[in-house]
């Protein structure tokens, strides 16, 4: 699937194709879950809110700034022995 493709999908089969992607990272802050994606050629985030026990929302992720949130949760120790 093409970006220009997954912006014009209705919100429930974003989810639904999201999840069938290619899951990075994720990271909680609060209530919310941040998970990174991997859809083909680009990444897409999805906030799931505990709290609502839903997703509130996607979006795509445009630049590598927006991957610094998961890059500080990555963990190597375990590579590093």
């Amino acid at each position: 699937m093409h970006l220009n493709e997954f912006d014009l999908l209705p919100p429930d089969d974003k989810v639904v194709t999201v999840l069938n992607g290619t899951i990075l990272a994720a990271f909680a802050r609060n209530e919310e879950i941040w998970l990174l994606y991997s859809l083909d050629t680009f990444y897409v985030e999805m906030l799931f809110d505990r709290k609502l026990c839903r997703t509130t929302e996607i979006r795509i992720v445009e630049n590598t700034e927006a991957l610094m949130p998961y890059v500080r949760n990555v963990n190597i120790n375990g590579l590093l022995r």
